[in-house]
């Protein structure tokens, strides 16, 4: 409701008068922060960024709460707001970076910066501190990590495993499907018909409990599925107890697939026994990878392997598969070589053959 009135305490009227000054012209641009804002507490506004979590899957939820928790409230829950300045976030955050991964430190620092975008939005701070801070560098890292398999390997692999997972194996490497977009499949969504699989949910374990929610991006999808899979998952259903609803994989007591379970206890033995040495490391989103690999390989267009593997967007695509591609290009190039070849060749009986098609009244190609 009414004004509120502000007391400050100045030892010389000039200084007074020059503080007047410069909350008028704050006023005027539309930069005045109340400074009895800009002494909110830091849990404070941290509740107010979890109030606006309503469109928030239960997993990303969980997530943010748990680095809230551990990392995030711990260094800044009793800071006033105006007090999280860039230099003290720089030096969390080289704290942090001591002794954890770079993705790990990103992942943290992001909470921090989405907590105080929101004291910005509500004018308790006039900008975002993190905007002045420096990150460790993460995507190396995040791509030596990467282990692709040849089709050959995964061949291996598969024969390798439980048997009740050797076409869950087949279908991650040639479909590109997340582990729990996998385990929520449904008899319903395989269409032996026309080749193809309706990707629309995924399977999540929170704090060990199964939820059914959206896939990643939240958008349903149809991916394409080669023949030889079409025949195995064909098998596959046909051993399956169940109606349309029936999960197409699952544990071993016909429950949903418990991930973490079914990847300590039968696909890392398999990798191990399996696949050389070098490629022990083999994680199960490895085979995602080398889906995109697979299709590379076999020229698939960009725009092709963002659909069949879900990506929100192209450059998400180029992100993550930017350096698999130039041997791809290198391959274009020598195609379009070939193309101007053939042209030329082609060049001398072209003519002769367009007149021939319009006297005959039929478009010319």
């Amino acid at each position: 409701g009414g004004k509120r009135q502000i007391e400050r305490q100045f030892s010389t009227r000039r200084e007074a008068e020059k503080w007047l000054t410069s909350q008028k012209a704050a006023l005027q641009r539309g930069e005045h922060i109340d400074p009895r804002d800009n002494h909110r507490l830091f849990e404070q506004v941290a509740e107010a960024w979890q109030a606006t979590w309503l469109d928030l899957e239960p997993k990303t939820r969980a997530g943010y709460q748990a680095i809230l928790r551990r990392h995030v409230l711990p260094r800044w829950s009793g800071v006033r707001i105006g007090a999280v300045t860039p230099e003290a976030i720089q030096e969390w955050v080289n704290e942090l970076a001591a002794d954890r991964q770079p993705n790990t430190v990103r992942r943290i620092y992001s909470v921090l910066r989405a907590v105080l975008k929101v004291a910005v939005e509500r004018r308790y701070l006039l900008a975002n501190p993190c905007d002045a801070v420096r990150l460790p560098r993460a995507a190396a890292v995040a791509t030596g990590q990467r282990v692709i398999l040849t089709a050959s390997e995964v061949a291996v692999l598969a024969d390798a495993i439980t048997p009740r997972y050797r076409v869950l194996i087949y279908t991650a490497a040639y479909t590109g499907m997340r582990a729990g977009e996998l385990g929520a499949l449904r008899r319903r969504d395989v269409d032996l018909l026309h080749g193809s699989l309706n990707v629309e949910r995924a399977l999540k374990d929170v704090g060990g409990k199964l939820i059914f929610g959206p896939t990643k991006t939240a958008k349903a999808r149809r991916v394409g599925v080669p023949q030889f899979l079409v025949d195995m998952l064909g098998e596959h259903l046909a051993a399956l107890d169940g109606g349309p609803d029936a999960l197409v994989f699952t544990s071993p007591d016909g429950g949903p697939l418990r991930h973490h379970n079914m990847y300590l206890r039968h696909f890392k033995p398999a990798v191990r026994a399996a696949l050389p040495p070098e490629k022990h490391g083999l994680r199960f989103h490895d085979l995602r990878h080398t889906c995109a690999s697979l299709l590379i390989a076999a020229g698939a267009h960009p725009k092709a392997i963002q659909e069949h593997l879900g990506h929100k967007d192209i450059q998400t695509t180029f992100n993550v598969y930017g350096h698999l591609l130039p041997s791809a290009q290198e391959a274009l190039a020598a195609a379009l070589d070939s193309i101007f070849d053939g042209e030329q060749a082609d060049n001398v009986q072209a003519l002769p053959v367009r007149v021939k098609a319009s006297q005959t009244g039929k478009h010319a190609l």
